[in-house]
């Protein structure tokens, strides 16, 4: 559920942020701009799951952090491929697919 609200969250999240921010088509980086908050709070979110399987914490602990995961890594999936997508749009296949790996 996280991954799918994640998912859709990113997406409007970053043409949201392209239409604010990307002066009409000629800065791609627009996409990009919300990226980094995300990013630290999955950092967070990882060493925080790390320490709870270390400390023997109780099950649900892992799993609000793996959630937490899952929800930013599906958020940052479509900004980045729509981010790699339309600096070269030629390749945006090969783009994409770069993401899955």
């Amino acid at each position: 559920i996280c991954m799918l609200a994640g998912s859709y969250f990113g997406g409007t999240l970053s043409d949201a942020s392209y239409a604010r921010f990307g002066q009409g088509g000629r800065c791609h980086d627009g996409r990009i701009t919300w990226m980094l908050p995300v990013i630290w709070i999955m950092a967070a979110a990882a060493v925080g799951f790390g320490l709870t399987l270390q400390h023997g914490v109780h099950l649900a602990g892992p799993i609000v952090f793996q959630s937490v995961l899952g929800f930013g890594d599906s958020a940052l999936a479509p900004a980045i491929t729509g981010f790699l997508g339309s600096c070269r749009p030629a390749q945006a296949g090969a783009a994409g697919s770069v993401l899955l790996f």
